[in-house]
């Protein structure tokens, strides 16, 4: 068998997210990708914190800068110039959003504002509540900024706090400084913005590399798929070869090696095939114990059939002309019996060893026999009509002989099926009485001019469609057998 298809092209029958360069550039691009974004969130975090840790010192330094001042003026009990000071302070330097003391009030958490100036800055006189602000609580033991910039919807803005200490060392109020913090958004928008385009050329990049890489990397599977269709067509001769000495060049060659055991087996099943049934060559391939002698019980329906006449034909014909007629006769009759899982156990001479049930199991054996017997009948007179128009009925017309008619026997019961012979020479054959009792009915056609004959334990088996083209023939002694058979025929 040595059937070559042409093959589609197997990237145009897959999905793009079914093509393999492509899985392999999303997994390979996407790994790195997470790379690269984990290290820009990594950059961007180290940049956002630098810029928050410069407004931190900056606000610290203007906070411990505005304590020093005011308790150097001495201006604890005069609010007033307290405010026109920090006005000031925040008038002279674009950084400071805004200057405000805070004096601890009774309840935990509260302070009072004693000055305030700035738009980032509570109102004097009211009462500055901020239970959960950690820095404000530790600024009462020494200078401390705020983590985190503060981003509103105009503004970004860092707080710091420094104490405001009487000469004898007690905490008269907290001075909190809150400064413009815009750097770290810009630094931020900066760093992601830079981000962004280093991923996007990373990224294309990477695509193209992990696309060139995967596409060498597809080529032999492509080349490894299109050879194994070509096998599971039937085309046993496909062989691999790869320059690189690498895994695929292994695959290729336990693929080579497999193919090459495939051919061969295609080869023996084949030529075995010519010299017994299809079904019993199949048999020894798949079960290579099988190859030894012995045999089981088993029921089948052996199916007789014989050339009417045969011996006029080889008389009158050449031996040349008989072999073609044989072997032209033999050829359509095997076509019919293999359509209906019979199996041919031997050619004698002009006549047909077939079984059906064996080696083969068949539930309905006796059936098939039947329909097989009918089909030939039917397949032999289309075979008559052919050979009316050609050279070969012409010279059977000379010799006297019109058309070609078979006759056959029937019978179902358990034979001895399995390897006869000797260890050195064997065949797949059945025997016992079931297998002479067909043959004696095949030659009992003659004395009752029948075609198909079949004994009565075919006739129990077969459904009432068959049942009803059967005819009643009686009960007949056979040669070799003591008890009577009764006899049906059918057409």
């Amino acid at each position: 068998m040595n059937r070559r298809t042409q093959e589609p092209s197997i990237a145009s029958r897959l999905k793009p997210w079914q093509r393999f360069h492509n899985k392999l550039s999303l997994v390979y691009g996407g790994a790195m990708a997470l790379v690269v974004v984990a290290l820009s969130l990594v950059v961007i975090d180290l940049g956002v914190e630098s810029a928050t840790e410069a407004a931190a010192s900056r606000a610290l330094a203007t906070s411990n800068a505005i304590t020093q001042t005011l308790a150097s003026e001495a201006l604890t009990r005069r609010p007033r110039e307290l405010n026109a000071l920090a006005k000031r302070l925040v008038a002279s330097d674009a950084v400071l959003r805004g200057v405000y003391g805070l004096q601890p009030a009774d309840s935990p958490g509260s302070y009072k504002v004693i000055f305030s100036t700035g738009p980032e800055a509570p109102e004097p006189g009211s009462l500055y509540r901020a239970p959960h602000d950690t820095a404000l609580r530790h600024a009462k033991e020494g200078p401390v900024a705020h983590t985190e910039a503060t981003e509103a919807e105009t503004s970004v803005t860092l707080t710091a706090y420094a104490p405001w200490k009487r000469e004898g060392g007690s905490l008269y109020a907290v001075v909190g400084v809150v400064v413009d913090a815009r750097q770290v958004t810009e630094m931020r928008t900066r760093l992601v913005g830079l981000a962004l385009v280093s991923i996007f050329v990373l990224l294309s990049a990477l695509t193209l590399v992990s696309r060139q890489v995967s596409r060498k990397v597809e080529a032999p599977f492509r080349r490894l798929l299109t050879a194994i269709r070509a096998i599971d067509a039937g085309n046993y001769d496909v062989r691999l070869r790869f320059r690189d000495h690498d895994e695929f060049a292994q695959v290729a060659g336990h693929f080579n090696s497999m193919a090459k055991h495939l051919s061969e087996r295609s080869f023996m099943r084949e030529t075995l095939g010519r010299y017994m049934s299809e079904e019993v060559a199949q048999a020894l391939l798949d079960d290579p114990h099988a190859v030894r002698l012995g045999g089981e019980l088993r029921e089948v329906t052996i199916f007789f059939s014989d050339i009417a006449g045969y011996s006029t034909v080889s008389e009158r014909l050449t031996p040349s002309e008989v072999v073609d007629l044989i072997n032209a006769y033999f050829t359509a009759m095997h076509d019919v019996i293999d359509s209906h899982h019979g199996s041919v156990i031997e050619y004698l001479g002009d006549g047909m060893l077939v079984a059906f049930g064996a080696p083969v199991r068949h539930e309905h054996h006796a059936e098939l026999a039947v329909r097989c017997a009918l089909a030939m009948h039917q397949k032999l007179h289309e075979l008559n009509a052919t050979w009316g128009q050609s050279a070969l009925g012409e010279r059977l017309n000379d010799v006297g002989l019109d058309r070609l008619s078979a006759r056959i026997g029937i019978h179902t019961g358990t034979v001895v099926a399995g390897n006869l012979g000797s260890p050195h020479r064997m065949k797949y054959g059945v025997i016992g009485d079931t297998v002479n009792l067909a043959a004696r009915l095949e030659v009992l056609n003659k004395e009752l001019k029948t075609s198909v004959l079949l004994s009565d334990k075919v006739y129990q088996r077969l459904p009432e469609e068959l049942r009803h083209r059967a005819a009643v023939e009686g009960v007949h002694h056979v040669k070799g057998r003591d008890e009577p058979v009764g006899v049906f025929s059918i057409r």
